[in-house]
């Protein structure tokens, strides 16, 4: 998912709770959890890519000694 889509999707999310009528202070709560959530799977997939590199490396040492 792009920048973009990530941002339309968070727009819809604060149109959805406008229209709700969701608390603003609660609303605010969801919008902090939904920014933790990103924040998480930004870690993890940094840490796949780590591990992935790690892999290569592997890869290509095993190569080496062949």
């Amino acid at each position: 998912m792009t920048k973009q889509e990530i941002n339309e999707k968070k727009l819809l999310v604060s149109a959805i709770l406008f229209t709700n009528k969701v608390p603003v202070e609660e609303a605010k709560i969801i919008g902090s959890f939904i920014e933790s959530l990103e924040q998480e799977i930004n870690g993890l997939k940094d840490e796949i890519e780590f591990y992935k590199q790690q892999c290569d490396d592997l890869e290509m040492q095993i190569g080496c000694q062949e």
